[in-house]
């Protein structure tokens, strides 16, 4: 409840708006996964896919879309 009403006091609600404001908008220098990569822990998939995320979504992943058959 205190996320919601966070977001809705400071960014109308709205994680467009959120990003927009902590300088993500569209056309800026650095996206906010290249951000997350760079400093927020995430990893890109070693399988070469493209997926990104946290290492424990990174193993989810994995064990859904890249199963040995």
């Amino acid at each position: 409840m205190a996320e919601a009403a966070y977001m809705a006091v400071h960014h109308e609600a709205s994680v467009a708006r959120l990003l927009s404001d902590a300088g993500f908008a569209p056309g800026n220098r650095e996206t906010i996964r290249e951000a997350a990569l760079d400093r927020g822990g995430w990893e890109v998939c070693p399988r070469g896919c493209g997926y990104a995320g946290a290492p424990a979504s990174i193993n989810n992943h994995i064990n859904r879309h890249h199963k040995e058959k």
